[in-house]
């Protein structure tokens, strides 16, 4: 039978007790032994609980950074400066140039969300 209280289905001396004298029969002696391993048994569960919660938030913040370097690698396609000017006759481009194609590549990407008008 469970407490419920989320416990592994466990009852305590005290619980089990109140039920057998619910149910007509003798309690159960409650040794030191057997409140000490309750209480064992209840520190580890919370010690348990709390790994099992860093966990959950260390794969939380795994899963958060790697969205966030996914998204920023999908807004940084296309060559950079240093790469759109070797690729133009050995740097025969400026760096207005480039800019100019970025705005030019820019409108054509907000245009494309946009969709048709």
């Amino acid at each position: 039978m469970s407490s419920g209280n989320g416990d592994d289905g466990g009852m305590s001396v005290e619980e089990t007790n109140k039920l057998r004298a619910s149910l007509g029969l003798a309690p159960l002696a409650a040794s030191k032994e057997s409140r000490e391993e309750e209480e064992r048994r209840e520190v580890e569960r919370q010690l348990k609980a709390k790994q099992d919660e860093e966990a959950a938030a260390a794969l939380r913040d795994h899963i958060a950074r790697r969205k966030r370097d996914r998204l920023l690698k999908q807004q940084l396609k296309g060559p950079s400066l240093g790469e759109a000017l070797a690729d133009t006759a050995a740097g025969a481009a400026s760096a207005a140039d480039w800019v100019q194609r970025q705005r030019q590549r820019q409108r054509q990407q907000d245009q494309q969300l946009k969709g048709p008008s």
